[in-house]
């Protein structure tokens, strides 16, 4: 029974990973720690953490649950299956772990044992709303997503705990993923409303707005966020699309440098920085993030034709005809 709730505490606040949840979203969100990189998609950053953890304490049941959830994320599900096992072995009613397993069984498209391992998870622990909150939205974290599962578990949690923030911050990842979008801004809107200092509802509901080119409303969705936790990551590309696409390119390369000494960065992150950094006039920082994207992609037309303006810019007017 102590392990269940080391357990439950651990998720209480350290969850925002696939199948997990938090009581308020403020009281992580100080501290950038592992469950918060899967929010910020930073999967390996993630997985890095979490293994640390159990190098140092092999036996913790919430590292276990942690890296497994991680791992399902690379679609590893035989390994997550062994740590969500390995965590039933000493607490055989732990609902993070079933939930987990319900989890593997629907990436396996195994949906008796699903819908099996999720009712387990709900009955061992009825009246935790993170329950209902780890289910619904490991669902929609998967690759694979379930949102007819997702929405089952969130209408039993709200009937129960309708003020609860976290389920209505997932109803918004819902909403979002069907494009619901004005569904979508009205849950976040919900999330905020029952939880003021909930900085990824301000971000989340930033995108929404900038989806709807709401550019000034999601700006200052934005720095909500930010102000609330100036330790994220994600939020920093957030806002480096949006100065892009309004034209303010000195904001939009602060924004994505910030983002990009922060990530795992992609080859996309470093194309659309080349991009910010040519458009600022910054010709020979972007030429050189353009020279390490050919050598990976040689066919690129796009990267050439940017180099080709910048070749124009400098007057270096024979290697722009090339």
């Amino acid at each position: 029974m102590d392990l269940r709730i080391a357990t439950i505490k651990y998720w209480i606040f350290f969850s925002l990973i696939p199948g997990s949840s938090i009581l308020t979203c403020n009281a992580q969100e100080k501290d950038l720690c592992a469950p918060n990189y899967l929010q910020e998609l930073q999967p390996g950053k993630a997985r890095t953490w979490f293994q640390q953890k159990l190098k140092s304490n092999p036996e913790d049941a919430a590292a276990m649950i942690g890296l497994a959830n991680t791992l399902l994320s690379f679609q590893s599900t035989d390994s997550a299956k062994i740590l969500f096992r390995k965590v039933l072995d000493a607490d055989v009613k732990n609902p993070f772990a079933l939930a987990g397993l319900g989890l593997v069984a629907w990436m396996n498209n195994d949906r008796d044992s699903e819908s099996n391992y999720f009712d387990r998870a709900r009955r061992a622990d009825k009246t935790n709303p993170e329950v209902y909150c780890a289910i619904a939205e490991g669902c929609l974290e998967l690759p694979k997503q379930d949102t007819v599962t997702a929405l089952v578990y969130l209408k039993q949690g709200l009937d129960l705990y309708p003020k609860y923030a976290r389920l209505h911050f997932i109803t918004g990842k819902l909403e979002t993923s069907k494009k619901n979008y004005g569904a979508a801004a009205n849950a976040y809107e919900r999330a905020i409303f029952f939880d003021p200092k909930s900085a990824l509802a301000y971000r989340n509901l930033g995108t929404i707005l900038f989806y709807s080119r709401s550019y000034r409303d999601a700006l200052t969705a934005y720095n909500s966020s930010v102000t609330l936790n100036p330790e994220q990551i994600l939020v920093y590309k957030n806002l480096g699309d949006l100065y892009y696409t309004v034209a303010k390119y000195d904001e939009a390369e602060h924004s994505y440098q910030t983002y990009m000494e922060r990530a795992e960065v992609t080859n996309d992150d470093k194309e659309q920085m080349a991009f910010t950094l040519f458009f600022n006039k910054k010709y020979k920082e972007s030429e050189t993030l353009l020279e390490q994207l050919q050598q990976i992609s040689h066919d690129e037309s796009l990267l050439h034709r940017i180099r080709g303006y910048i070749a124009y810019e400098t007057a270096d007017y024979q290697k722009g005809v090339e």
